[in-house]
């Protein structure tokens, strides 16, 4: 991997200060990053299944609640 000077002393100084060898130091913030993103995209795709299915979720409860109501009708009769 190339990287800018600027990105190098970065990391240089970063890997320094948790007394880290900069190849693990920077393996690992590569592997946070990822996993940060990673989790990001699941919340995005659940919450975009979510979405989705909100009106499907809505309707069941619509129905098992009349299904309810019918019950609770015929027990009082």
């Amino acid at each position: 991997m190339t990287l800018d000077d600027d990105t190098f002393r970065s990391l240089q100084r970063h890997a320094g200060e948790e007394h880290s060898r900069l190849a693990t130091f920077a393996g690992r913030l590569l592997r946070d990053a990822l996993e940060r993103r990673e989790a990001r995209e699941r919340a995005r795709a659940l919450a975009a299944d979510y979405r989705a299915g909100a009106t499907d979720v809505r309707g069941g409860l619509d129905d098992l609640e009349l299904a309810q109501l019918d019950l609770m009708g015929a027990e009082d009769e």
